[in-house]
């Protein structure tokens, strides 16, 4: 709760301190998250609504050299969470570095706003494999052209989650590098190495997008091992949308989409997991100050034994995102 009130002292009070300064080129641009949901199990008669993101956000910029970026989630789980906290340094157009809490740069739909999600809920990849890569550390950026547009990340993080310290010097090492061979195509491939709380993993990705104005097809693999017992995780999905375009007042564009995936067992549960089948529609709200939609999903979950780890679910998401 104190950090908490932390924030909500710093919203108020920082915009007021660099309006104060003019040498600071930029006032913090405030960002809100926020996505409700009501969703019903279909395999028994349980019924629920719920608040699953309610993000708020100041970023910007002190001058050329130095940005910042602090952002909480008023409801994640039923938890008050502080999520990124980081200041960014660009001596080059190409090059930054930026220290502090933020994601380890693994995996592209890790790496999404959730605002961004295709569908209500998140791949098992997202919301499995990469659980605890949000951590303390510090990220390296560097963009050029080798014929095409390449970007590569190396990164070191503490390993123990987010907001937690550590002194010793068992880190966790990740990289990435994107590559965007042709417009609207990207190909990203991204390791980690080290000690995540107790466990030392190696984890691999492959993930690659494709979007146009009609169409967005998305696929990622990942791989977790954990070296001391030699267990592995691994999950795929892949997904495909066409947006459909409109002009009136209730909504200017539809985005159909499927989604298959699976991963081969869960990890928190030790149960089989499974493999799902969602299809939705989306609803993009016309509006020219903030990005707003009503999203309709369906989930089917198939099994291999008799020990479930999911549930056939119908959801209805509002969302909304002021930049």
């Amino acid at each position: 709760m104190r950090k908490a009130l932390y924030f909500i002292y710093l919203s108020v009070l920082l915009p007021s301190i660099l309006y104060s300064h003019p040498e600071i080129n930029e006032l913090p641009n405030i960002a809100l998250t926020l996505r409700t949901k009501v969703e019903q199990n279909l395999n028994k008669s349980d019924l629920l609504f719920y608040v699953r993101n309610a993000r708020f956000a100041l970023r910007g910029k002190l001058n050329d050299l130095f940005s910042y970026k602090v952002e909480m989630d008023w409801q994640d789980e039923d938890e008050i969470t502080m999520l990124d906290a980081f200041i960014s340094f660009k001596p080059f157009n190409n090059f930054s570095i930026t220290l502090g809490q933020q994601k380890q740069p693994f995996s592209n739909e890790y790496q999404k706003n959730p605002y961004d999600y295709d569908f209500a809920n998140r791949t098992f990849i997202n919301k499995r494999l990469c659980k605890g890569l949000r951590d303390i550390g510090i990220i390296a950026e560097y963009r050029t052209d080798l014929g095409i547009p390449v970007s590569l990340l190396v990164a070191a993080f503490n390993g123990n989650g987010i907001n937690t310290l550590e002194t010793d010097y068992s880190k966790t090492i990740s990289s990435r590098i994107d590559l965007y061979p042709f417009e609207g195509y990207r190909l990203s491939l991204s390791g980690l190495k080290g000690r995540l709380v107790k466990d030392e993993i190696e984890m691999l990705n492959i993930s690659t997008e494709h979007n146009s104005k009609y169409w967005h097809f998305d696929t990622e693999i990942a791989q977790k091992t954990y070296i001391d017992n030699s267990i592995q995780y691994y999950g795929f999905f892949t997904v495909l949308g066409y947006h459909s375009y409109h002009d009136n007042k209730y909504f200017d564009k539809i985005t159909y989409a499927v989604r298959w995936e699976m991963y081969n067992r869960d990890p928190d549960l030790g149960k089989e997991s499974p493999r799902r089948l969602s299809a939705g529609l989306t609803f993009n709200l016309p509006t020219n100050k903030f990005q707003s939609n009503i999203r309709f999903d369906y989930e089917k979950y198939f099994y291999r034994n008799n020990s479930p780890s999911g549930e056939d679910k119908f959801t209805i998401e509002f969302s909304l995102r002021i930049k």
